[in-house]
């Protein structure tokens, strides 16, 4: 395998991480509003957090 194929597969497997993070913060969302529970919306902000750091 060629270096531009293996971060290329890198790449891809990053951007697919963080689309299925922010998946999960977006779910954590709607059941922290559905439950009206703070705990859940602080994970959901933590969640985006985490993404957007990992993008960086």
């Amino acid at each position: 395998m060629t270096e531009s194929g293996g971060q290329s597969r890198s790449v891809r497997t990053v951007i697919v991480a963080g689309l299925v993070n922010i998946a999960v913060a977006m779910a954590k969302v709607i059941a922290g509003l559905l439950s009206g529970s703070a705990a859940v919306l602080a994970e959901a902000a933590h969640s985006f957090a985490d993404t957007t750091t990992a993008a960086m």
